[in-house]
């Protein structure tokens, strides 16, 4: 008798344990608490599960190595686990790669160190020269004796002041020049664009594949569009009322703006107002950057 209710006691505590496991790990970040509103619906695999997979893939790092991205980095159906071995073993070899360039280059600063004695011993060398040319002293000091010819020539100078009068002619040419073509490129990175609600954040890029975007048009990577964060964008199953505004992107740090119009979705834009950016967009704010650059942005 007392055994049966030994057991029923042991299993009341195990299945006690097992309803306080919670389902998901808690995510650190705000940004993945506002997705989880809109992006589990049913129709994807559920939102911790594709972040820790874009994560762990290094995907932020592949945007521009279009068939891994679009193969392993976009989120899937809950059912759809095609492919994920082979994206897993590329994202691998990837990182593995990644870390050997990096090691072949950290080894190819040591050749220059050695390097540095051998300057020393030639200024050494160098050194040893003058105690044989010591000498030699008495016919630097005949030479000496021929200074008072040069001097003939300092008087030919004024010859060349006067030409340096001429030169305000070409300062004065310069001048207009340059106030000219400032002054277009400050009213139009200015006019108008600062008016709206704006937002800050980090900006990046993306390339369009030949695909439509989430608002539904088709665009090139020459043209001057932007994907918005889940947090701007609304319900992530129907087409925000974001689509076909007008965005003035500016680089915080050159205050160079340009306008853009919003055709997509970024679901895995880091932070609340993180932004992806067109290839040519990107060019033409902050060309020559690595990947990314803070930005200010205001929608009209």
């Amino acid at each position: 008798m007392i055994a049966p209710l030994i057991s029923v006691a042991l299993l009341a505590a195990s299945s006690a344990q097992a309803l306080s496991v919670p389902r998901h790990h808690q995510l650190g970040r705000r940004q993945d608490d506002l997705a989880l509103k809109t992006y589990v619906q049913g129709l994807l695999e559920p939102y911790s599960a594709y972040s820790e997979r874009y994560n762990s893939y290094g995907c932020t790092s592949q945007k521009s190595n279009t068939d891994f991205f679009d193969q392993c980095c976009k989120p899937r159906a809950p059912t759809d686990t095609s492919n994920l071995d082979s994206c897993a073993s590329t994202a691998a070899s990837l990182a593995a790669a990644a870390t050997e360039v990096a090691s072949s280059t950290s080894d190819f600063v040591a050749p220059t160190s050695d390097f540095v004695p051998t300057s020393s011993e030639f200024s050494d060398a160098e050194r040893t020269q003058p105690a044989s040319s010591s000498d030699y002293v008495p016919q630097t000091s005949s030479s000496a004796a021929y200074t008072p010819e040069p001097s003939s020539e300092a008087q030919y100078t004024p010859e060349s002041s006067s030409d340096a009068g001429y030169t305000p002619a070409p300062t004065t040419y310069e001048a207009p020049t340059t106030t000219s073509e400032a002054a277009p490129a400050t009213t139009s990175a200015s006019s108008g664009s600062t008016s709206g609600e704006g937002y800050s954040g980090t900006a990046t890029y993306y390339y369009q594949n030949g695909a439509a975007g989430a608002c539904g048009e088709y665009k090139s990577d020459s043209d001057f569009i932007v994907a918005i964060p889940i947090l701007l964008w609304g319900d992530y199953n129907s087409r925000s009322s974001m689509c076909g505004k007008t965005v003035t992107m500016c680089n915080a740090k050159t205050n160079n703006c340009v306008d853009a119009v919003v055709a997509d979705l970024c679901p895995t834009c880091v932070g609340d107002y993180s932004i992806d950016l067109s290839d040519g967009l990107f060019k033409a704010l902050a060309a020559g950057a690595d990947g990314v650059f803070d930005t200010k942005y205001y929608i009209h």
